[in-house]
C-alpha cells in the first residue's frame, strides 16, 4: 500500500506517492492528524496558477538541520513576482518582529528601498544597545549628496561625548530667515 494510518501519524511508505483526483484530500481526526516520512523529502506542487493554502490557530515552522538555507523562501518565476508579509490586525510595536538570537540580519536589494512608518506622531529608530557598538550610515556614492538628510521640521543632534566632522572638501552652513550659532558652554 503507498500509506498505513495507525490513529495517530499517517505514513507513507518506501517510494510511495499519495494521489487524489477530487477537490480535496482529507486527512482529520478529531484529536488531530500528522504525516511522518522517515526517510525522504516532502514535496507539495501544484500546476502554475494553483495555489497551496494553509490556514491554522498557529503556523510554526522549525528547521532540523545544521546547515545554510535551514528555511529558504523564494520566488523564481519573472519579474513581476512579490513576496508580502502581512500582519492584518496586530496593534503591537513588534506586530512583526525579526529576531537573530545569536548573529546579524544582513539585507540586500538591488533597487532603490525604502523603510516608511506612515502613522502620524509615530517614529522610526535605529539603535544599538552595547556599550562600544555603533549605528554606521555608509554610501559608496560619489556625488554631492551621497548621503542626504531631509527633515520638514528641525534636526536635533545630541552627543554624552564630542561631535566631529570631517571633510576632504568645504564645509557650508547655510540658513535662509534666522542665525547660525555655536556657543560653548
Amino acid at each position: 500500500t503507498d500509506l498505513t494510518a495507525d490513529g495517530e501519524f499517517v505514513t507513507f511508505n518506501t517510494g510511495r506517492n499519495f494521489t487524489t483526483t477530487s477537490p480535496y484530500a482529507n486527512i482529520a481526526d478529531g484529536n488531530g492528524a500528522g504525516i511522518e516520512i522517515g526517510n525522504g523529502d516532502i514535496n507539495l506542487v501544484t500546476p502554475q496558477t494553483n495555489k497551496i493554502t494553509m490556514k491554522a490557530g498557529q503556523i510554526l515552522m522549525e528547521s532540523l538541520d545544521d546547515t545554510t538555507k535551514a528555511i529558504e523562501l523564494k520566488t523564481n518565476a519573472g519579474s513581476s513576482e512579490t513576496i508580502e508579509i502581512i500582519n492584518t490586525q496586530g496593534t503591537a510595536t513588534n506586530a512583526i518582529t525579526l529576531t537573530a538570537s545569536a548573529g546579524g540580519i544582513d539585507m540586500n536589494a538591488l533597487l532603490d528601498s525604502a523603510f516608511t512608518v506612515s502613522g502620524a506622531s509615530n517614529s522610526l529608530t535605529l539603535e544599538t544597545t552595547g556599550g562600544t557598538s555603533k549605528v554606521i550610515v555608509t554610501s559608496a556614492g560619489t556625488n554631492a549628496d551621497a548621503i542626504d538628510i531631509n527633515s520638514n521640521g528641525g534636526i536635533d543632534v545630541d552627543a554624552n561625548g564630542g561631535v566631529t566632522i570631517d571633510a576632504v572638501q568645504n564645509i557650508d552652513a547655510t540658513t535662509t530667515t534666522g542665525d547660525i550659532s555655536l556657543t560653548a558652554s
